[in-house]
Order: C-alpha cells, then sequence, then structure tokens
C-alpha cells in the first residue's frame, strides 16, 4: 500500500478517535499514540513502514489536520521536522563517593592490636608459664599471645566512618543530568531554538520548555535517557559563573529528520524511540 493510502486510512481512524475524545486537533504524541496502540493501525503501518517512516507518517497526519494538502504534509514531515538533543538537568542529590578512611574497604585497622589481630599475654606475662609456676598458661596456651577481643582476631574492624559501606555522602551536593530526545515539526520553534543554542553555547537555560509549550502538538519526546551524567555543583557554579536549577537544559544539537538513520528509530512500547549513538 502506498504511502498516501495509508495516510487517508490513518487520519480516518484519528478522526474516530477524536470523536470519542471530544479533542479538536490531535498533536504528535497522540497521533503516534494511536497508529501503535491500535491494532490495525499498528498491523498496517509496521507491515508497510520502518519505525523512520511511521514517524514521518505521523508529521504528514499532523499536518493535515493543520489544514495543509498531502502533497504539503509529505514535504513538511521530511523537511521541516527535526530531532532535538537536550542536556537536561535532574534532581539534585548528595552522591556517595569513596571514604577516604577505610579506602573504600569498609574496614579499618583495629587499634587495639594495631592489625595483629592479637595481643601479649597479660595473665603469664608474655610467657607460657602461669606466674613462674610451672604450668601452661590457660589463657594463651603457651602462644604468649592472645586473640584481641575488640577485632575478633580479624585485624581489621568495620570503619567507623562509613558504618563498613565503604563510601560516604560527598559534602558538595551533586546534580544529575540526563539526555532528551524530542522531535519538533514548527519552523519558528526551530529558528528560535537554533538562535538560542547560537547564542548560549554551551550555557543552560529555563527557556527551552517554555518555548516547546508555545506549539506542544508539533513536540514529541522520544526518550529520556535518565542519570545520564552527573557533576558536583559547587564545581558546575565555580567553573561556569551562574546557578542551575532542576529542568534546565542546554541544547546539545538540532539535527534535520532527513539527516538521521532509519536503524536508529526503534518501536518500543506503542512509541518510537530514537537511540542515541553515544
Amino acid at each position: 500500500m502506498d504511502k498516501l493510502k495509508i495516510t487517508e486510512v490513518v487520519k480516518k481512524f484519528i478522526e474516530k478517535t477524536l470523536n470519542n475524545a471530544k479533542t479538536p486537533k490531535p498533536g504528535v504524541s497522540y497521533i503516534i499514540n494511536r497508529i501503535l496502540k491500535l491494532p490495525a493501525l499498528k498491523l498496517l503501518v509496521t507491515n508497510n513502514l520502518t519505525p523512520k517512516e511511521i514517524m514521518e507518517l505521523a508529521y504528514t497526519v499532523f499536518y493535515l489536520f493543520e489544514g495543509y494538502n498531502f502533497k504539503e504534509s509529505d514535504w513538511k514531515s521530511k523537511n521541516e521536522v527535526y530531532l532535538v538533543v537536550l542536556n537536561e538537568v535532574g534532581e539534585s542529590y548528595n552522591r556517595e563517593v569513596s571514604c577516604d578512611d577505610c579506602m573504600n574497604s569498609g574496614n579499618e585497622e583495629c587499634e587495639e592490636c594495631e592489625g595483629d589481630g592479637k595481643l601479649a599475654c597479660g595473665y603469664c606475662d608474655d610467657r607460657d608459664t602461669t606466674r613462674g609456676r610451672g604450668h601452661t598458661c590457660v589463657e594463651c596456651y603457651g602462644d604468649e599471645y592472645t586473640s584481641c577481643s575488640k577485632c575478633e582476631g580479624e585485624g581489621q574492624i568495620e570503619c567507623q566512618s562509613c558504618a563498613g559501606r565503604g563510601q560516604v555522602e560527598n559534602e558538595y551536593e551533586s546534580i544529575f543530568f540526563n539526555k532528551v530526545v524530542w522531535f519538533i515539526g514548527d519552523q519558528n520553534m526551530k529558528k528560535t531554538l537554533s538562535d538560542m543554542q547560537s547564542e548560549l553555547g554551551e550555557d543552560y537555560t529555563d527557556k527551552v520548555y517554555d518555548l516547546f509549550d508555545t506549539s506542544k502538538g508539533s513536540v514529541f519526546l522520544s526518550i529520556n535517557y535518565n542519570e545520564w551524567d552527573y557533576e558536583d555543583v559547587f564545581d558546575f557554579e565555580k567553573e561556569n559563573g551562574y546557578d542551575i536549577g532542576e529542568g534546565d537544559t542546554k541544547i546539545e544539537s538540532i539535527i534535520p529528520i532527513e539527516n538521521t538513520k532509519p536503524k536508529t528509530y526503534k518501536i518500543d512500547d506503542n512509541t518510537i524511540r530514537y537511540q542515541l549513538a553515544y
């Protein structure tokens, strides 16, 4: 079945679900969800299209609902849709770091026996007899040493600084960074993002998601790689000279959909995931 016929079938299905949901226009997220959740539609598109082509199909249907004809919508889905990769500031936390007192082992040298695991016998004064009476010492049995009771002869005890875990909370607060992949299909939004990227460079901003809210229907969240990286807040702010907070983002890349490779798209759990090559 050719692209035009598939698009017409999908659009009709979407129109029926819109009537039931009493929603005037569908966004791309809604369209992709319906395509991959309704068994008949999913079978139709997956038997005829690659995951990347399904993404383009969803935008084609979106543009049809926006009032464009098929030829215009099909062209826009291939030439005016962009993949946007964001570095997003996640939650802050006190990261666990290696315990310096025990070198990450969870144990420290017993102070009582200085790591030997044994102590000179105090009952026979280091002699193998009991106070010179010629009997074997009942405490050390002639060995002149007794096992250290504090460490039970091991020479080591649980590290007091980390309670035996080998790690302690860093005194400086850290932040997670998430890698988030979006698709956008609004030319004005793309231009604004490009301008922001040029102006900000490697800096973070709290304006990106506000921009996405201006045209919610045209944006699609493909995948969120949680806790991709981390950095100490103190180090970041010292190096960059400004504060950052949860939800702030850095625009890492803006890529035309035509420049993305088909094999990087994957259908997963009724959505389309874009697999980053890192």
